[in-house]
Formats: C-alpha cells, structure tokens, sequence
C-alpha cells in the first residue's frame, strides 16, 4: 500500500471520529444543557473535520495541537481527584485520551500524511 493511500485512511479516521464525537456533544448539549455557544463552537469543529478531509494543510497542524492540548486536558481531569463525573463522562475522556495522543502524533509526524496531502494538493485524488 502507498504511503499516499495510508495517509488517507489515517486523515479520514481522525476526521470521522473526530465529527462522530462532536456530534455526540452537540446531542448532549441539545438533550440537557442547551447553550447557542456550546453548539456553534461544535459544528466549528465539524466544519474543520471536514476542512481535513478536504487537505487544508494549516487544518492538519490546527488538529494537532488541538489533539495534543486534549489530551493533556483529558489526562488532567482523569487524575484530579476533586472531580466526580458520571460514568459516560469518564468513558469520554479513556477514549479521548488515547485517540488524542495518537492523532497528534500521527498529524505531526507521519510521511503517509504528508504524502496524502501533497497528492491532494498537487494531482488531485
């Protein structure tokens, strides 16, 4: 397999895990706490999933620092003692830590991205 072909797979799991997760919040944030803010700023996010998908390069960079700020946010509220969430709430954050640490490494450094986006911008696939 390409280089140029597993960018794609890895840009297109992060994007749409990525819109998945957001949508979920925005169902949250319709259900039980219904903020303009809160769900403008969520279809932001999808909006810049979906800028991703389409190669923006500085998208690509603004995801991973995104990820990587996640992931310490996620770290930091698991291990602080003080915070009480509910069941779903913790089970949000084991996965997003991960998933975070993973796409900001994956978004900075790998080749396959580099190469998937450089096809986009150049041959058009």
């Amino acid at each position: 397999m390409d280089k140029a072909r597993v960018g794609k797979i890895i840009i297109i799991t992060i994007a749409t895990i990525s819109i998945v997760m957001n949508s979920l919040l925005l169902l949250f944030n319709i259900l039980f706490a219904f903020s303009f803010v809160g769900a403008v700023q969520i279809l932001v996010r999808v909006a810049f999933a979906i800028a991703l998908l389409r190669g923006v390069t500085w998208v690509r960079y603004l995801f991973a620092v995104g990820a990587a700020l996640g992931a310490l946010l996620s770290l930091f509220l698991l291990l602080t003692p003080d915070i009480n969430f509910p069941t779903w709430a913790t089970a949000f954050y084991l996965f997003m830590l991960p998933y975070s640490i993973i796409s900001s490494v994956l978004l900075f450094t790998s080749k396959s991205v580099t190469e998937y986006f450089y096809e986009l911008k150049h041959e058009g696939i």
